[in-house]
């Protein structure tokens, strides 16, 4: 029985097993990323915290993040209440521009303080004047989950002003969003 069952998880969760049939066969297996921005992730994900809302009323929120796959870095996030359509938005406008320094931030987190090129940079795009040292990545591609906000016309307005390519994850293909995936799939 111990060899037949062997890889399968016959006697474990039926969610692993469907999970497991639902993975593509080797050649449309994952996609491995070598350079910032090819490859990004948007996802949203409820969190177990108990808030006050405006209105005053108890409730939950989501976390919305954009991440980048090459370098696992989290380009932008944003918690709200419920993920809509112009907070997927803002998340590529905050990957896209340079966060600005905030008082009483210590000076070594400045770009100008780093060891990139700052004023060859700055003399290119003089948005990095007073810039902090957070990366500043372009998106060539985005991939999401089939939720309301990022099938909408204005988050697919959004990504293709900058000509960011859209790619919707597969249909009931979990291994799409959290195989190797940065960004973990709950649900």
């Amino acid at each position: 029985m111990k060899k037949l069952a062997q890889g399968r998880h016959a006697t474990g969760s039926a969610r692993t097993r469907r999970t497991l049939a639902q993975q593509p066969v080797a050649p449309l297996g994952s996609v491995y990323p070598v350079r910032p921005g090819e490859l990004m992730q948007i996802d949203s994900t409820p969190l177990d915290v108990a808030i006050e809302l405006d209105d005053g009323i108890i409730g939950r929120v989501e976390l919305t993040a954009l991440v980048d796959v090459a370098t696992r870095t989290i380009c932008a996030a944003v918690i709200q209440p419920t993920t809509k359509a112009v907070d997927a938005s803002l998340l590529l406008a905050k990957c896209l521009t340079p966060e600005m320094m905030r008082p009483g931030w210590p000076e070594a987190i400045s770009m100008a303080a780093s060891a990139l090129p700052y004023r060859s940079m700055r003399s290119i795009d003089e948005r990095l004047e007073g810039a902090a040292d957070k990366p500043v990545i372009t998106p060539e591609t985005s991939v999401w989950d089939h939720g309301k906000a990022y099938l909408s016309n204005t988050f697919k307005a959004s990504c293709r002003s900058p000509g960011i390519s859209i790619q919707p994850a597969h249909l009931d293909t979990p291994a799409d969003f959290s195989e190797d995936s940065v960004i973990p799939n709950y649900g």
